[in-house]
């Protein structure tokens, strides 16, 4: 699991956790962006799919508005446990 409050000289709201497991980030939904897993398919293109959403959000004061908008982890699991 990879908590971002370790991380105390940079700003939470300017980063972003791909990973291919939600647990890796699940306590902070709102940073997260989910990746399958890779295992060498010579047409696995998610990294460079999330490139562009990247590009997007490069600017943004706070990432994690832009993530909830294309991404919404955060919202997909509050409907999981409700």
């Amino acid at each position: 699991m990879k908590d971002l409050r370790i991380m105390r000289n940079r700003d939470i709201s300017q980063i972003i956790i791909v990973d291919n497991s939600i647990s890796a980030f699940a306590c902070h939904l709102e940073n997260g962006i989910y990746i399958p897993s890779y295992y060498g398919q010579a047409d696995d293109n998610c990294l460079k799919d999330i490139m562009e959403l990247l590009k997007l959000i490069a600017n943004c004061k706070d990432v994690r508005e832009k993530l909830d908008q294309f991404v919404g982890l955060k919202e997909l699991y509050e409907q999981y446990v409700n």
